[in-house]
């Protein structure tokens, strides 16, 4: 009998949390389906529109982009030395995309990078502990870093539409390194990604949440059908993928 019990218990924690996971729209990293590329098809038009692309990759947050805003002057930042040869090559033909050999900060100096092989999604400023996944992060190369505030001033950036930022963790440290930049006022749009890496880098939702309403945004969470704004609330702290939105309260989004 009590066997019986544990394997009903366990069944109906498994179902109430697929339930979970699928009404909070977690770790399902498929643009397509996710309302990644909702989100982005229903920005408001911009005319230059400016986009700020933190943890580029393979270039397939920008490509998804620069299907709705063709001409769109992007800033794209990626350390990996083997991402920034697949992005040099992508973008050859569109001089209106730069590409920054970097990683974006708090501070300007040197730290590393580690991930498990060259060019892996999962690369990280914090030598993350995957060993649930059976994974490793033991190869690591020296990454220069910069601050927003510093390059938004070194190349007089005077308005930017959207940023993103898909940075393994180090969400905050991107976003407090804007100084005074980060407002409603010199942002539009800011998206940020949240999930396990939070873990490694000790960073909660809440802190992020805080730093953003305090300057003035609403935020929202990606859908599949379109954007939910909401507060925060201590069930979100969970620590599974998902994406969410600061946006300035003077813009006109299609929820």
């Amino acid at each position: 009998m009590v066997f019986t019990k544990s394997l009903v218990r366990t069944f109906i924690r498994r179902l109430a949390w697929r339930a979970f996971t699928w009404a909070e729209n977690l770790n399902d990293t498929r643009m397509e389906q996710n309302g990644e590329d909702l989100f982005l098809a229903h920005l408001p038009e911009a005319e230059p529109f400016v986009f700020f692309d933190v943890g580029a990759n393979m270039g397939e947050y920008s490509l998804s982009l620069l299907k709705r805003f063709s001409k769109a002057e992007g800033h794209l930042f990626e350390p990996s030395s083997e991402c920034l040869k697949h992005l040099h090559s992508l973008f050859a033909e569109q001089p209106q995309i730069l590409i920054n050999d970097c990683a974006l900060s708090d501070t300007v100096g040197e730290v590393m990078l580690w991930f498990d092989h060259p060019g892996s999604a999962l690369a990280s400023l914090y030598k993350r502990d995957l060993k649930e996944y059976s994974l490793e992060l033991n190869e690591s190369q020296a990454v220069r870093t910069t601050t927003l505030e510093s390059y938004i001033e070194t190349k007089r950036v005077g308005y930017i539409n959207l940023l993103k930022v898909d940075v393994e963790g180090h969400e905050l440290r991107v976003l407090e390194g804007a100084g005074r930049y980060l407002s409603p006022e010199f942002f539009d749009c800011i998206q940020f990604e949240y999930g396990g890496c939070d873990l490694d880098s000790m960073t909660s939702l809440r802190s992020l949440y805080r730093l953003l309403e305090g300057r003035g945004f609403e935020m929202y969470k990606i859908m599949p059908g379109g954007l939910l704004k909401r507060g925060y609330r201590p069930f979100m702290e969970n620590f599974q993928y998902s994406n969410y939105v600061a946006a300035s309260p003077k813009l006109e989004l299609k929820l």
